[in-house]
């Protein structure tokens, strides 16, 4: 092989390599999906949940605290509860509702059904507005989540 072939060979390794080592960072920068339906909440994943109108729609986590509203935020009722499936339950001071973008905190009932690893966030109904839950996120880093969504 020719040093002009080997030396072509060894670019593409390096950004391959490269592009495989960046490839999860670059995918956190992307939006996340719109919310989705679920059929059976007992069988679902961990994570952030809207129920209204007797359906559950789970709504995806910003890793940080946005400072303009995502476009790709759920949609809820006034009278919508806010699920929180868990693993383990932290410190219930650290799952909260606020209205956005004043951040001021909603007063919410919390309800923890144990044997379901579920934690609801029960408003009073909620006005037209903008919204976000901050839930503790598991695992070895900890940290906060982020969940945003709007009534209407």
């Amino acid at each position: 092989m020719s040093a002009g072939k080997r030396a072509g060979l060894a670019v593409f390794l390096a950004a391959s390599g490269l592009l495989v080592f960046l490839l999860p960072f670059s995918l956190m920068l992307l939006p996340n999906p719109a919310p989705m339906r679920v059929s059976d909440l007992s069988s679902a994943p961990t994570g952030v949940y809207l129920r209204a109108s007797g359906a559950e729609y789970r709504v995806f986590p910003f890793g940080a605290e946005q400072s303009s509203f995502p476009g790709a935020s759920g949609s809820a009722a006034r009278d919508s509860v806010v699920l929180v499936k868990y693993r383990n339950l932290s410190d219930l001071a650290g799952y909260a509702l606020h209205s956005f973008p004043s951040r001021s905190e909603v007063p919410v009932r919390r309800v923890v059904h144990a044997s379901e690893h579920v934690l609801e966030l029960r408003p009073k109904p909620l006005p037209a507005g903008r919204y976000y839950v901050t839930t503790t996120r598991e695992g070895m880093w900890g940290g906060t989540d982020y969940v945003y969504f709007r009534v209407e």
